[in-house]
């Protein structure tokens, strides 16, 4: 009789022991949304209900689900998307999976002041990529048909990192920190975005997007905003604000804001070798979450002031709410359309990585113009000389006449240059 009691209180104490903790309340639900709790029964999620460890949260179309953690932590799965709580410890980073669809976290600062600030905070990791969070605003993005994730910050910095099929099972913090703060591994600051995909291979190079983008994703939390009607005619062109010729950084007044932002937040492991690397050749593009194609501006486009980068007319006509893109609308404006892997590789191979962002528009960048040959280029080199000296001559020439009193002077100069 004793002994059975015992076998009883020793079954009922280890069954609390191992008994998953509440780690995630659920503070608003709109549309529909289900629940799969550790031990595999489903529900209907509604409002006040607490998630353990181990449950997997799925929305339907045009729903999402709010949910509010133990360290304060809110998270927003937007609609058509699943994800899974793997663990969520008070004393450690807590560890998301984002099975497909839109996940919108914004980090409690409280939860960014744990003892170890050369670490992540929090991990949220797909198939093929895994994010050590240390921003306190970001949204992820993970398509199951491409195995595409993307990354967007809205403030501070997240370091992302490429996994492959068997690493995206990993759930073990330690080896997740190894992988985010690995040499492989980018940080990307606010209004950045980075991808990762079986075709990009490692995460890429970082991107500054589009402002109204960026604008347009920060308002929509839930992710439920509509995409942006289709257009009938083109946009007028927009002159740009900044005189040729002229650095477009030069009238931001936000650019030493972004490098002393990227100076805090880096640590003393492998975010801080990351940070300034940029990819400003593709400066200003609007990026489709799902596919990873960019929206380039074209050349010569007009540079945005606040920001320094060039600016897409017509944008407004092929975005909606939450940034999304209409796709039937793109044709209608100027742009140049790449992949994110393609503009990665250029950005690697020409170098274009932390250049300013008045030369991202010029004729110079690969991605929007073929690059002379180098055999031509040299060729010319001494027909540009000589046409500089005859303009320099006809220059002193004018100011001769002007000096001289002769009144006024045209001189009309035809300098034509063939290189074969």
């Amino acid at each position: 009789m004793i002994r059975n009691l015992f076998l009883m209180m020793l079954f009922t104490f280890s069954s609390l022991a191992f008994a998953s903790a509440d780690v995630a309340k659920v503070i608003i639900v709109r549309g529909t949304a289900m629940a799969k709790n550790p031990d595999g029964s489903v529900q209907q999620i509604k409002q006040g209900m607490w998630f353990k460890e181990g449950t997997q949260v799925k929305t339907e179309d045009k729903s999402f689900v709010k949910l509010l953690f133990i360290d304060k932590s809110q998270m927003n799965l937007g609609p058509n998307s699943q994800m899974k709580i793997d663990t969520f410890p008070e004393s450690d980073a807590g560890i998301v999976t984002l099975v497909k669809g839109q996940l919108r976290s914004k980090v409690s600062k409280n939860y960014m002041e744990m003892d170890k600030k050369d670490k992540s905070k929090l991990f949220i990791k797909t198939k093929t990529a895994a994010m050590g969070v240390r921003g306190t605003d970001f949204q992820v993005n993970y398509n199951p048909e491409n195995n595409f994730t993307s990354l967007v910050t809205f403030e501070g910095a997240v370091a992302m990192a490429s996994l492959s099929d068997l690493g995206s099972r990993l759930i073990d913090q330690n080896k997740l920190e190894s992988i985010v703060s690995s040499d492989q591994a980018v940080t990307v600051t606010r209004s950045q975005f980075s991808g990762a995909s079986p075709e990009t291979g490692s995460a890429t190079i970082p991107v500054k997007i589009n402002p109204m983008q960026l604008e347009s994703m920060e308002k929509d939390v839930s992710g439920t905003a509509e995409a942006a009607p289709e257009v009938s005619e083109a946009p007028k062109p927009v002159k740009s604000i900044v005189p040729p010729g002229v650095n477009g950084a030069a009238f931001s007044n936000k650019a030493k804001v972004e490098s002393q932002v990227a100076v805090k937040v880096s640590g003393p492991s492998g975010y801080a070798a990351n940070t300034k690397n940029v990819n400003t050749a593709a400066a200003g593009a609007v990026v489709d979450v799902g596919t990873g194609k960019l929206l380039l501006p074209p050349k010569n486009a007009p540079i945005d002031k606040n920001t320094g980068v060039p600016m897409i007319t017509g944008a407004s006509a092929v975005l909606g709410g939450g940034g999304k893109i209409n796709q039937a609308a793109v044709k209608s404006i100027n742009v140049v359309v790449v992949d994110l892997s393609t503009a990665n590789k250029v950005a690697i191979a020409a170098k274009v990585a932390g250049r300013s962002p008045a030369s991202v528009a010029s004729k110079e960048n690969p991605l929007l113009a073929p690059k002379q040959p180098a055999a031509t280029q040299a060729a010319g080199e001494p027909l540009v000389g000589a046409a500089q000296e005859v303009l320099a001559d006809t220059q002193e020439n004018i100011v001769d006449s002007q000096d001289l009193g002769t009144g006024i002077t045209r001189t009309k100069v035809n300098i034509n240059l063939t290189v074969q």
